[in-house]
């Protein structure tokens, strides 16, 4: 059903706990495989990836990217960022029923940050369709470009946020 990619920022031990949050979902089922979306290869995004299990995405564009996966659905995180418990049951719902895209709700900060995140498009994620995402990521060179100013529905379910 979904296939994660997680754009990743010079932060190992952040990507770990991303990569870690989606393991209950990997084993439901419900994330497919998972992708890690790096400008270059240095050792700690190779060493974290590959004991993951994920698979390195280094120098690609996304339109690139789009082409790995198994997912109809394409989850966009940060590095660092975790999803809380339940979060699979709200996106196979919300991937049952809509096309539009969707952000996940931030459970910390402020009111002021979670309502104008600072050019953190990936702040809140963004669960998008395959076909939608392809349409966007030719222009785009990065996650976060794509997720950039994308209007979507809300998630009911939660994120924390990488710290900034």
């Amino acid at each position: 059903m979904i296939s994660a990619f997680i754009e990743y920022r010079d932060d190992p031990e952040g990507l770990a706990r991303t990569l870690a949050s989606l393991v209950p979902a990997a084993v439901e089922g419900v994330v497919k495989d998972a992708f890690v979306f790096a400008r270059e290869r240095n050792g700690d995004v190779a060493a974290v990836t590959e004991v993951s299990g994920a698979v390195l995405l280094a120098g690609q564009s996304p339109s690139q990217a789009a082409e790995h996966g198994r997912g109809e659905w394409l989850l966009l995180l940060e590095a660092g960022a975790t999803l809380e418990d339940g979060w699979t049951a709200a996106a196979r719902s919300w991937g049952g029923t809509r096309e539009a895209p969707a952000r996940f709700r931030r459970v910390k900060g402020s009111f002021f940050a979670r309502v104008w995140p600072r050019g953190r498009p990936l702040a809140s994620g963004l669960l998008i369709r395959r076909d939608r995402f392809r349409s966007v990521a030719a222009s785009s060179d990065s996650l976060g470009a794509v997720a950039s100013g994308r209007a979507a529905g809300k998630l009911d379910a939660r994120i924390v946020p990488a710290r900034p």
